[in-house]
């Protein structure tokens, strides 16, 4: 599956157990899909790597075994690693499944929320890089589309494909969305945890001139 192209159409069953619904997003590494999954009889999110050479699966899986190990409410929740191959185009495909958050996006929710509502989403990211940090990783990529707010109004924080250990410099480099990054990434590539709250901070702030602007 090239980037930016060959999305699976709604329909398609995928590793014969997971039946594809709807495209939910798009990052740096793979698509995620809302699927059906036939096994737990109930809808999952489903991230798949867009081509799985060895740099990015070795990113990929990173990903997948970092957010295996951090149970905690505002941190997305994964399930299950698949790996499958396609006979028809003789193609290995990877992909982890997780919880699906039925939820808005911090921008979209901060455009018709007050700000007792935004303060509590606020704390859950906070709460939620607090448990990376004590486990040694920052995020690496905190920014309004990474914060998805639930329908019980509570902060998740998701997407690890950017985290790295704390003081450690990612070995793909420098990684991160431009206008995000904490300066000192962007020089070395080399960040802690402070990195992360400069980035919130950067995310809280494009918010607030959003909301002035309505």
């Amino acid at each position: 599956m090239a980037k930016g192209s060959n999305h699976w159409s709604p329909g398609t069953w995928l590793a014969q157990r997971y039946r594809v619904q709807r495209v939910l997003g798009e990052g740096s590494l793979g698509v995620t899909y809302a699927v059906y999954d036939a096994a737990l009889q109930r809808e999952v999110a489903f991230k798949a790597l867009f081509a799985a050479d060895d740099e990015r699966s070795a990113v990929f899986l990173s990903e997948f075994a970092r957010l295996r190990r951090l149970l905690h409410p505002q941190l997305i929740r994964v399930m299950d690693l698949v790996q499958w191959r396609d006979a028809s185009t003789d193609t290995t495909h990877l992909a982890y499944t997780s919880e699906l958050i039925e939820g808005q996006t911090l921008a979209t929710f901060a455009a018709q929320s007050d700000w007792q509502g935004l303060r509590r989403v606020c704390i859950d990211v906070i709460e939620a890089l607090d448990i990376l940090h004590q486990a040694g990783y920052r995020h690496g990529d905190v920014k309004p589309d990474n914060i998805l707010v639930n329908q019980a109004g509570r902060g998740v924080l998701i997407d690890l494909s950017c985290s790295a250990l704390i003081g450690r410099v990612p070995a793909e480099g420098v990684a991160g969305t431009p206008g995000f990054c904490a300066p000192e990434l962007l020089h070395s590539g080399q960040g802690d945890q402070r990195a992360d709250i400069y980035s919130l901070g950067v995310s809280l702030a494009q918010i607030n001139e959003q909301r002035a602007e309505t």
